[in-house]
């Protein structure tokens, strides 16, 4: 029950008198002779509290009245299950700081922990007890525990690069423990191993998962393959100065890094580039291709010769129809590059014009007014064109 502080009086500080005598009746049948006193009562309830000061001149008596309450305490659990596993969350009310706790698990066992974790033997229906105690009493609550066992269920996936392999346990049921057998005589215990094989093949993987209820195993073929490198190929196509590069090289795993050398100093790492060289003349073009299985490279010569003067090249252009619905004609006297750029400047489109009749597809983009870029290693002309 909770303290309850009462007014004192003292006489012998009010009159400046000394040796005065203090009598406390606290209204339950207890008393004091402090000056300064306090007083745990039994029960909740209205007392009539009295002091009586005195000493040889004089004395003095003052009452008061006081209720005093005390909140009983109440109990309230709840509970979360896994298995034979039993976490118990304490939800109870006490107006003690350090209340009294006692679980009663319906099995035997029992405990004084705030948040207790109980272990079941086996399966079963218990009845959950709490108990609460402190200052002002005692209160209880039960309810009824279900636990179930459910041995786990192995599964798994298998992630192939190469010869390694990513093995991902996808069991269920909550195991505890795994064993894998990778089929080539080693073995894992972890939950998500690694594997590299020493030699291609199929191996039949096992993997066996267990917990308190069970276990379980699942066996599933592996084939792994051994890491073939790249072939680096391509082919050229030019047009006066300019030349483009047509990448037919292959690789098995992975994405591959490309890498040009020009044979003019330039270089690039674009899968299939182009470039305009300063002069005419025959270049030794090289193409170097990496992947996680190796490398591979190829080296190609490229002639490239300015052949059109600049008033050949802009008077021998003609582009129609303009607006246009799918496909647009370009007719020039010589090779050259188009560029096709939308209003905001973005380059949607890069084609090789041929000499003569060109016939290019529109149909896939928006309506609207592009810029349309011809090209070639002396000169370029513009024209502004609407696709409806």
């Amino acid at each position: 029950h909770p303290l309850v502080e009462n007014r004192m009086y003292s006489l012998a500080a009010l009159y400046g008198l000394t040796d005065t005598y203090y009598g406390w009746d606290f209204g339950d049948g207890n008393t004091s002779t402090s000056q300064f006193t306090s007083h745990t009562y039994a029960s909740s309830g209205t007392y009539t509290v009295c002091l009586i000061a005195s000493n040889a001149c004089v004395a003095d008596t003052t009452c008061a009245i006081l209720t005093v309450t005390c909140n009983a305490p109440v109990a309230d659990f709840t509970d979360s299950t896994n298995n034979l596993f039993v976490s118990f969350t304490n939800l109870s009310t006490s107006d003690d700081v350090f209340p009294f706790y006692l679980w009663d698990f319906g099995d035997g066992n029992t405990s004084t922990q705030t948040n207790p974790t109980h272990t079941y033997a086996s399966p079963g229906v218990y009845t959950v007890c709490l108990t609460i105690s402190d200052s002002c009493g005692t209160d209880s609550s039960c309810a009824t525990v279900t636990v179930t066992c459910l041995s786990p269920n192995a599964a798994f996936s298998a992630g192939i690069n190469n010869l390694s392999v990513n093995f991902t346990d996808m069991s269920s049921n909550s195991p505890s423990s795994w064993m894998w057998d990778f089929g080539d005589g080693n073995t894992s215990i972890m939950q998500h191993p690694t594997h590299t094989y020493a030699a291609a093949g199929t191996y039949t993987v096992c993997l066996l998962v267990s917990n308190s209820c069970g276990m379980d195993t699942v066996c599933s073929p592996v084939t792994v393959a051994p890491c073939t490198p790249p072939v680096a190929a391509f082919f050229d196509s030019t047009y006066n100065l300019t030349a483009a590069f047509y990448n037919l090289s292959t690789s098995s795993y992975g994405s591959p890094f490309y890498f040009w050398d020009f044979g003019d100093g330039n270089t690039s790492t674009q899968q299939d580039p182009m470039h305009t060289y300063a002069a005419s003349g025959t270049y030794t073009v090289c193409l170097i291709v990496t992947d996680s299985c190796g490398s591979d490279s190829t080296c190609s010569n490229v002639t490239v010769t300015s052949t059109v003067g600049i008033s050949d090249f802009e008077n021998n252009i003609q582009v129609y129809p303009n607006p246009v619905n799918e496909v647009l004609n370009i007719d020039l006297s010589t090779e050259a590059i188009g560029k096709l750029y939308a209003a905001d400047g973005r380059l949607v489109k890069q084609i090789i014009l041929v000499s003569g009749l060109n016939n290019i597809d529109v149909s896939e983009f928006e309506s609207g007014v592009y810029t349309l870029s011809i090209e070639n290693d002396i000169a370029t002309k513009s024209y502004q064109i609407i696709i409806k």
